[in-house]
């Protein structure tokens, strides 16, 4: 079943989805300390040198000023939007606030969700599946056994290589190996090569799956790309109508 709704709502829906996405991560990340209590020391050079590193030779205090500024510039452009004697505030009343208006109502989903708990199965059902999914691969490569992989190793395998899919570049293109290759290298001992071929391997089968199934959804309810275009086009038509002062 389609239904036409505003981008903006939609927008707000999809962010939705990922925010329970980032915050189910971060209360399962919580679990990886305990599991390898025993290599603190390597999982620090795993996960926090390098993104330390990732800011060269910026000290803590040049960070701190650097939020500072952005946090200003902000609360400057908002006070130039919401003031009614700025030349701004009538883009802001028509254009920016209904926008903003309605990709808070999609974003607040989760709030107005009446089956909680059957949202808080799924997820945990779904992340189940992810688990099941990184293991899958250990044993088809035959890393398993030689290697003492179990399902608890996978659970700290998978959640640190997702933070590789965390940092901001396409797909974790780059990110989602290197994190994953050192993990199973310097925390499992695991040799060079097949790390690689498992990083690779997995990362590959997650973007074919989704590209496949994601193509053939859209054919299975008849919409092309091109319809899809013109669909989209003409959404963001309808949302700059909607949001046009009377």
């Amino acid at each position: 079943m389609q239904e036409k709704l505003p981008f903006s709502s939609v927008l707000g829906t999809v962010v939705a989805e990922r925010v329970l996405d980032m915050l189910t991560l971060a209360v399962f990340l919580v679990s990886v300390p305990f599991l390898l209590a025993s290599q603190l020391d390597v999982l620090h050079g795993v996960v926090v040198e390098p993104v330390t590193s990732a800011f060269g030779g910026l000290s803590v205090w040049w960070l701190l000023a650097l939020s500072s500024a952005a946090l200003l510039a902000l609360g400057g452009v908002s006070w130039l939007l919401t003031r009614p004697d700025r030349p701004l505030h009538g883009f802001w009343t028509s254009r920016v606030r209904p926008l903003f208006a309605s990709f808070t109502g999609g974003f607040m989903t989760l709030r107005r969700c009446p089956r909680r708990g059957a949202l808080l199965v799924s997820t945990l059902a779904i992340w189940g599946c992810y688990l099941i999914m990184a293991h899958i691969p250990f044993v088809m490569l035959h890393m398993a056994e030689p290697f003492g992989l179990s399902l608890v190793d996978t659970w700290s395998i998978f959640l640190l290589g997702s933070l590789g899919i965390v940092v901001p570049v396409p797909g974790g293109t780059g990110s989602y190996h290197a994190i994953t290759v050192a993990t199973l290298t310097q925390l499992f001992s695991v040799a060079q090569s097949p790390a690689a071929t498992y990083a690779v391997l997995t990362h590959a089968a997650q973007l074919v799956l989704y590209a496949v199934v994601g193509a053939i959804c859209l054919m299975l309810q008849g919409t092309g790309f091109q319809e899809l275009r013109e669909r989209v086009r003409r959404a963001q038509e309808d949302d700059e109508n909607d949001n046009a002062p009377d």
